[in-house]
C-alpha cells in the first residue's frame, strides 16, 4: 500500500496524527479540570513563531491543536483561578 512512499512522508504522517491526537487529549482533560485558559509551547518553530507564548481560551486551542505537519505545539494549562470557588 505504501510502495514508492518516501520514510519521511510516513513519520511526518505518523508523527502529526499522534501530537494532534496527544494534544486533544490533553485539551479535554483540561477541560474537565475546569482549566478555561492554556499557553502556547512552540519552541523556535519559525512557522509558528506568533503563537509561541501566547495565551488563548481553550476552545481556540481546541480548533487549533496544530499550526502544520510535523507541529511541535503543545498546551500548558493555567491554573492560577482553579480551585478558588470564585
Amino acid at each position: 500500500l505504501f510502495d514508492g512512499y518516501q520514510d519521511w512522508r510516513l513519520d511526518r504522517i505518523s508523527r502529526t496524527e499522534t501530537r494532534a491526537a496527544y494534544n486533544l487529549g490533553a485539551l479535554k482533560q483540561y477541560r474537565d479540570a475546569g482549566v478555561t485558559f492554556v499557553r502556547v509551547i512552540d519552541g523556535d518553530d519559525p512557522l509558528c513563531a506568533d503563537w509561541n507564548g501566547r495565551t488563548v481560551p481553550l476552545h481556540e486551542a481546541e480548533g487549533s491543536p496544530l499550526g502544520h505537519p510535523n507541529c511541535r505545539r503543545t498546551w500548558v494549562p493555567i491554573t492560577t483561578d482553579l480551585g478558588r470557588g470564585d
